[in-house]
């Protein structure tokens, strides 16, 4: 591009000759917008004012970024991915830059009517001169977050299958460590199986712009979300609009690196479960149902009466409305919509036809476990 006109130039000099000053005023701005951001303050000022001092002095000799330019914008996106700052972060950095820098210029232009006419042109000058570093910058932030992701879910590969995979406690703490988790925090697992074919490159994407620690890694056919400090609720929407589709488990916070693994285990056994027509199913809420399904196998002789009677649709619903609904005979008629004394008699009859009283513990827990074989909705124990 252009040299500018004589009086611009003159401006930028003059910022440029009292960048240190105006660094820190931008910065200032910058932290009282975004609290959020942390970083140390010496680094952020320091790169601050040579990238700035490259600015005023490329738009002062009317140049494009040059390559040291575009490579110091790189090498600060590295150290602040190093620092797990969010790319948005940044991005909010440059476009308040840019603000700032140009209510500088048109502060400093004063009421010169020349040199106002000149601005509509130099402002398109200052802000392709932004884009181009700022683009540099996300890419080389969104090339880190990508190796990262990479290397990442290797390694929650690995915490994820370490059951199998034969590493002692302090390898894996070691793991963890490395990740950036902290062992004294509980870990929960997110844990899906049906997904669009970007959905993994997606998820990264959105896990990288969190504040939190979180990966995700694919084992077989689940994919698993570990993180801590992330809600149950949050977490589900993160892979919802990562376009993650299906049920979704939620695995019970569990601490130490090892309650990765057995926070996706709670996982894979509640995605196991009969569907329930759930969208969501948390350990915390369901944990009986899946300690009944593992054991199914051996104890099928056991629950052969239940697994028989439930062939009449009818008695089983009764029976599962009956445990949905807080064990309400009254609560589950009408859930039925029918009388509450056909619900009663439908529980009744269940309990002639297999011995169990679903008003007693085990009777209510081997109908429940009976259940588990057959294509009843299940019940929701919450």
């Amino acid at each position: 591009m252009n040299p500018p006109p004589d009086g611009i130039k003159r401006v930028y000099q003059e910022i440029l000759a009292d960048i240190d000053n105006y660094t820190a005023q931008i910065i200032h701005t910058f932290r009282a917008e975004v609290p959020q951001y942390q970083f140390p303050y010496e680094i952020h000022h320091r790169d601050n004012v040579v990238s700035l001092s490259m600015q005023l002095r490329a738009l002062a000799a009317g140049e494009d970024p040059s390559a040291e330019a575009l490579e110091h914008a790189r090498q600060m996106a590295r150290v602040r991915f190093e620092h797990n700052v969010p790319l948005n972060h940044a991005i909010a950095g440059y476009h308040i830059s840019f603000r700032e820098l140009w209510a500088e210029v048109v502060r400093r232009t004063g009421p010169d009517p020349v040199m106002q006419s000149q601005l509509p042109l130099e402002v398109g000058r200052v802000w392709g001169w932004l884009h181009l570093i700022s683009s540099a910058y996300a890419e080389e932030y969104v090339a880190a977050t990508r190796t990262r992701a990479i290397t990442g879910a290797d390694s929650l590969r690995q915490l994820l299958s370490a059951s199998t995979a034969g590493g002692t406690s302090a390898h894996l703490d070691d793991v963890a460590v490395d990740l950036g988790y902290d062992l004294a925090r509980p870990f929960r697992a997110f844990v899906t199986t049906l997904r669009p074919p970007d959905g993994v490159a997606r998820l990264n994407t959105d896990l990288a712009a969190l504040d939190s620690v979180v990966y995700s890694a694919t084992v077989d056919q689940f994919t698993a979300v570990v993180a801590q400090g992330l809600s149950a609720q949050d977490g589900v929407e993160l892979l919802r609009r990562s376009g993650m589709r299906g049920p979704i488990a939620v695995g019970l916070a569990r601490s130490g690196a090892g309650g990765i693994r057995e926070s996706f285990v709670d996982g894979m056994r509640l995605l196991d479960l009969p569907r329930s027509g759930a969208d969501v199913r948390e350990f915390e809420r369901e944990w009986p149902l899946t300690v009944l399904y593992a054991d199914r196998s051996r104890m099928r002789e056991l629950l052969a009466p239940g697994i028989a009677a439930a062939g009449d649709r009818h008695i089983a619903d009764a029976v599962v409305a009956f445990a949905t609904n807080g064990y309400s005979i009254s609560a589950a008629a009408r859930t039925l919509h029918i009388h509450p004394n056909t619900a009663r008699y439908r529980i009744t009859r269940w309990r002639e036809l297999t011995g169990w009283d679903v008003f007693t513990v085990h009777g209510l827990l081997s109908s429940l476990a009976a259940l588990q074989d057959t294509d009843i909705p299940q019940p929701d124990l919450a």
